[in-house]
């Protein structure tokens, strides 16, 4: 696979490609490695073991043993932990601020791979 075709499946640019495939110095890895993973089929966290100098696992069920409920469920309760500190933290902040922030922190567990990516639940 070229570092365009793979850009082209993970839908990042051929640059970030290219930088990681460098083994460029990164003061903090790119969200792009989930999106990465998954287009070259690699278990979450695969990239990060190969810029260390180790393998890449492939990605099998046992990776995402989350059925769509299950992920629905973790959903639910990321969204529901984000409310709850903004109410008890931030008392008064607009409802739209709040589920942008329950957006943000589903989108943040994706990438780390603690949930399967949006079109991936089983």
């Amino acid at each position: 696979m070229s570092q365009q075709d793979l850009a082209t499946a993970a839908g990042v640019t051929r640059t970030t490609v290219k930088n990681l495939e460098g083994a460029r110095r990164f003061s903090q890895l790119p969200a792009s490695l989930a999106v990465i993973e998954q287009a070259l089929g690699w278990a979450p966290r695969s990239a990060r073991e190969v810029l260390e100098g180790g393998e890449p696992r492939l990605l099998d069920d046992s990776d995402y043993g989350f059925t769509r409920e299950r992920v629905s469920d973790t959903v639910e309760l990321v969204s529901n932990v984000i409310r709850r500190v903004f109410v008890a933290v931030v008392p008064g902040t607009p409802i739209s601020e709040v589920l942008e922030a329950e957006k943000l922190a589903v989108e943040l567990f994706r990438e780390e791979g603690l949930l399967p990516p949006a079109n991936d639940a089983r």
